[in-house]
C-alpha cells in the first residue's frame, strides 16, 4: 500500500504539533472537530479551507492562515505553497 503524504498546510500543523508538544486529539478538541477529521485534513483527503483558520489559531500562528488559504481559494492543490 502507497503511504500518503501530507499537503503542505498538513506539514505545518505536524511541525506546529511537535513544537507545542501537542496531540491531534488536543488539536481537534480545540477547533471542534474530531482526530480522524484531523488526519484527513493533514493529508488532503478532505478539503481543508473552512479549518484553516480555526486550526492556525489554535496552533497559535494565525498569520499563517492567509497564506494556506489564497492557494486552497485558486483551486490549487494545497501542496503548492
Amino acid at each position: 500500500m502507497k503511504r500518503k503524504k501530507p499537503t503542505a498546510f498538513g506539514k505545518y500543523v505536524k511541525k506546529r504539533l511537535i513544537d507545542l508538544d501537542m496531540q491531534q486529539c488536543e488539536l481537534a478538541a480545540a477547533v471542534g472537530t474530531t482526530p480522524p477529521m484531523i488526519t484527513y485534513i493533514i493529508y488532503g483527503e478532505r478539503d481543508a479551507e473552512r479549518w484553516v483558520e480555526p486550526i492556525c489559531f489554535a496552533l497559535g500562528d494565525a498569520s499563517k492562515a492567509d497564506k494556506y488559504r489564497k492557494h486552497m481559494r485558486r483551486g490549487r492543490d494545497a501542496n503548492v505553497c
